[in-house]
């Protein structure tokens, strides 16, 4: 007789051919787990075993439909679902028999000929079909980005990382923002300081008397800018040595350096205005994204305004074509899923950011996002500018092939009541 604790086990796996295991064996691979609310598992099936989740209490969504405590689901080989936690779950799960690499991660979307969107192919049967032509299996995996320790990681641990990459003195300020000319000679002002980028509809009438914070100012490219417009303007980045320089940049501005998930030290009540620009989408992580907008509110005067601006594609996730096959008379086209956050995840084992694994936001998104902001804002609009069109040549400056067709521009004004749950 022995005994072990599960709080010793990676994430819940007690039973199976891995190291640590209570019990060791290829006939089974078991855990016990707690999902927090949110959580979503990507789409994906096995290919030799069948999976089983017992639901010990709490909500999660398969299948298209929910369940709840005592249901059992049983996954068979090549069936497909992701798996979300609609409430904090504690779960039961089994893989029979325990077989290593056997999971394949599987997005795919088609779409006609002509571009409208039809049913995504997420049945068996379509996929088995699909899989039969290509020869093989289409495999999805992160490329890399993702920690493969097995460790749980948390908050810090990620803002940690991001500390780390913007820190290292072997890349330079300017590679730190990317694309460094070619966002210089981008209009950043006409869509932050005008609603749908007219420049009939300011969103202030005067600007010479109003303070303004650029959030994640990196070398202060934008606070300088933004300098020409308002009375006073002041940054804020996770990074000392962005600091450093951004002051030798612009001395007449305050900077302050963040904890990763806050302003740093800016005063309350004491802006007109916040704004961030190719900063925001960096943040792989949800509650580390609410916690900054909850300090970006507690910062602003009342009546006070942000505009955040993120990278856009209305795919999204579907953003890689892949493959195209006719398929019962019909052009199938099979789409890779970027390796990107989701708007509401918490990708706290990123490895890596800044470009490398950023968020994600697609048409499907936006009503959900809206209705997110209007719960701790007011006024909340969102408005586009393309940039796929000017990639290759803005002002003769060139940007590399991105997956963003267009920047949105999230604008809201503050709320007095504020929840941020």
């Amino acid at each position: 007789m022995y005994s072990k604790k599960i709080g010793d086990m990676t994430r819940g796996w007690f039973v199976g051919n891995f190291e640590p295991t209570a019990y060791e064996t290829n006939d089974v691979e078991a855990a016990v787990r707690v999902l927090e609310k949110g959580y979503c598992e990507q789409r994906h099936l096995h290919r030799v075993a069948a999976k089983v989740i017992v639901v010990l209490s709490g909500r999660l969504r398969m299948f298209e439909k929910e369940w709840v405590e005592e249901d059992i689901i049983v996954m068979e080989p090549g069936d497909i679902s992701s798996i979300e936690a609609l409430e904090t779950s504690r779960i039961v799960m089994m893989t029979l028999p325990g077989i290593k690499n056997d999971k394949v991660y599987v997005d795919l979307q088609d779409v006609t000929e002509g571009g409208q969107n039809l049913q995504r192919i997420y049945d068996a049967e379509s996929v088995r079909k699909i899989l039969n032509i290509m020869g093989r299996l289409l495999e999805f995996s992160y490329l890399g980005t993702k920690d493969g320790d097995g460790i749980e990681k948390t908050e810090q641990d990620y803002i940690q990382m991001q500390k780390q990459a913007y820190e290292n003195p072997e890349v330079s300020p300017e590679d730190i923002v990317g694309q460094y000319e070619w966002h210089e000679e981008y209009p950043y002002e006409t869509f932050l300081l005008y609603k749908n980028g007219d420049i009939r509809k300011p969103i202030f009438e005067n600007t010479k008397d109003k303070a303004a914070l650029d959030f994640a100012c990196g070398p202060g490219r934008m606070v300088k800018r933004m300098m020409k417009v308002f009375q006073k303007v002041d940054g804020c980045d996770i990074s000392s040595r962005l600091i450093q320089e951004a002051k030798e940049r612009v001395p007449e501005a305050d900077f302050y350096v963040t904890n990763g998930n806050d302003l740093g030290d800016v005063p309350l009540n004491h802006y007109d205005y916040i704004y961030c620009t190719i900063s925001m989408q960096h943040i792989a992580s949800y509650q580390i994204r609410q916690c900054i907008l909850k300090n970006m509110n507690q910062a602003l005067k009342k009546g006070g305004k942000i505009v955040l601006q993120m990278a856009y594609n209305p795919a999204f996730p579907y953003v890689k074509e892949r493959e195209q096959y006719l398929i019962n008379d019909k052009q199938v086209r099979i789409y890779e899923k970027d390796d990107m956050a989701d708007y509401f995840g918490n990708d706290f084992d990123a490895k890596k950011t800044n470009g490398l694994y950023d968020v994600g936001i697609g048409e499907n998104d936006l009503p959900k996002i809206k209705e997110d902001f209007s719960r701790n804002f007011s006024n909340v609009t969102v408005w586009f500018s393309n940039v796929r069109n000017y990639y290759n040549n803005l002002n003769g400056r060139k940007h590399s092939e991105y997956w963003a067709t267009d920047w949105v521009y999230i604008y809201a004004e503050k709320s007095e009541s504020i929840s941020f749950n």
